[in-house]
């Protein structure tokens, strides 16, 4: 009875609650806002640059080949399909399919049913950095080295294609008939979304990492040494442009009347979308390589140390801070009301942003050095207050104070040396599990860090499957280290 007070205790440990505030509210002063964990989902493996959702479906891809669809309440696994390489790109979900890009070798374009998973058409691209992209019936596609493919959304049939012989590293966009197509060589295609006929190119003053943005009024583009400029959609021309400060590896993010955009060293700038002008400046000190994402009122930051902040759009108010198992692995995904968070070793999380909450205040701190609203705990705690698991039996368990009181009324001299062997076995237990799960994810992440690198195809297949086994193999010695853990704890508590 005791021992399913402690697993209550645990069950209480590994709830995610909103806390703190950010900054504390003056008297009669609305909070900020809360995060609020919906749920959370292992994958396995880093996800994709790109996750997507909708009000009822979450589409992620790993490197380790896996696509998978989740439900956007509950974060329930619909299905979950394999590939034969890696999808490094990340997934583009619409109404009933799932499309995205291989890596290499394979390198082909696909499409799944969004019901059941299976495969509908595949055909052959090349090595893509961005997700398909699709309208009208249509999926326009870019591999690295410079094909442009357009295939029809029903049986994968090519409707056109088109060589650059540039290598285009960032997603594509679309600005009304035009389809638009960054690249590494400072360049700025324009094709016909229907013909793939070239209409025009410029030079936006530098390679492009992100793709240009439509605003309603102005193409925007943010090249990768900081030069913004604005262009006519029409013919091509440099309508205006101003240089930013620092360097730049992914691309703006447009939300109604406001421009956002991310620099390597961490510094957020967000400027109007009418003339380019500087609105506001954050320094968050930290290195980045994804763009932020927009809503209505709040701006997101995802950082390589894993810290997710966010800001009020019209200000830069700072209204949270959330860490995560770093890197933050792809672009934070707003889906209202939810918010989808990927972090390092294939962890999504959903969160629900509300503005009407009154957080506890927490003594943490973001990295721009503002008082955080979140902080969510990626490691495990090793313990809790054993007053917690004592009330809890008490609580939920009538009998637990006599189960205490007839321990202490046993003989110690013949129970005392039982209770203290059993605890030696389970520290020792406990210390040999914990170090055999860090040296084996250790010899993991070796083995991880081959597939990433090498460019064997047999070499990357023999390296990601030695990296899962060794997963598997840390996974089993962490739950035979809390098993110890739970066992030796429920020695003490015979004891007290």
């Amino acid at each position: 009875m005791l021992l399913l007070g402690c697993l209550l205790a645990v069950l209480m440990r590994g709830t995610v609650a909103a806390e703190g505030a950010e900054p504390p509210p003056r008297p009669g002063q609305r909070p900020p806002g809360v995060l609020i964990a919906v749920w959370k989902k292992d994958l396995g493996r880093h996800v994709g640059r790109q996750i997507d959702a909708d009000a009822e479906h979450v589409a992620a891809a790993t490197l380790d080949r896996r696509c998978v669809l989740l439900d956007a309440r509950s974060g329930r696994e619909i299905w979950s399909r394999r590939r034969d390489a890696g999808v490094q790109a990340g997934l583009t979900l619409i109404e009933g399919a799932v499309l995205g890009v291989t890596d290499f070798p394979e390198g082909r374009l696909f499409c799944l049913a969004r019901v059941s998973g299976r495969e509908r058409w595949s055909v052959p691209l090349g090595e893509a950095w961005g997700a398909p992209l699709v309208a009208d019936g249509r999926v326009f596609a870019a591999s690295l080295p410079g094909r442009v493919a357009c295939v029809s959304l029903e049986d994968g049939r090519e409707l056109w294609h088109q060589r650059t012989h540039l290598r285009v590293r960032a997603p594509l966009a679309l600005c009304d008939s035009l389809l638009l197509v960054p690249t590494l060589n400072d360049s700025l295609l324009a094709l016909d979304a229907a013909s793939g006929a070239r209409r025009w190119s410029v030079a936006p003053g530098g390679a492009l990492y992100g793709p240009p943005v439509w605003t309603g009024t102005q193409l925007w583009t943010l090249s990768f040494e900081g030069r913004l400029s604005a262009l006519d959609p029409g013919k091509g021309r440099i309508r205006a442009s101003r240089q930013l400060d620092g360097l730049f590896r992914s691309g703006l993010a447009a939300r109604g009347d406001r421009l956002a955009a991310l620099a390597t060293d961490g510094t957020l700038w967000m400027l109007d979308a009418e003339n380019g002008d500087l609105l506001w400046r954050a320094e968050l000190g930290t290195a980045a390589d994804l763009p932020p994402a927009l809503d209505d009122e709040t701006v997101w930051v995802g950082l390589l140390d894993g810290s997710v902040h966010a800001f009020r759009a019209a200000d830069g108010r700072p209204l949270s801070c959330l860490r995560v198992d770093p890197p933050v692995a792809a672009r934070i995904a707003i889906a209202p009301p939810l918010h989808l968070i990927s972090g390092g070793r294939g962890t999504l999380a959903a969160y629900q942003w509300s503005g009407r909450g009154a957080p506890r205040r927490d003594t943490g701190r973001s990295l721009s050095g503002h008082r955080t609203s979140l902080r969510a705990r990626s490691a495990p705690r090793r313990g809790w207050p054993r007053g917690l698991a004592v009330s809890l039996a008490a609580h939920h368990l009538g009998e637990a104070p006599e189960i205490f009181a007839r321990a202490a009324r046993r003989d110690e001299s013949r129970v005392g040396k039982r209770r203290g062997w059993l605890r030696w076995v389970t520290l020792v237990g406990w210390v040999a599990g914990a170090g055999a799960a860090l040296w084996l994810q250790h010899e993991a992440d070796q083995a991880y860090d081959q597939y990433l690198h090498t460019g064997d195809p047999r070499e990357r297949e023999r390296q990601i499957d030695r990296a899962e086994r060794l997963d598997r193999g840390a996974l089993g010695a962490w739950i035979g280290s809390e098993g110890f853990f739970l066992l030796g704890l429920w020695a003490w508590l015979r004891e007290s």
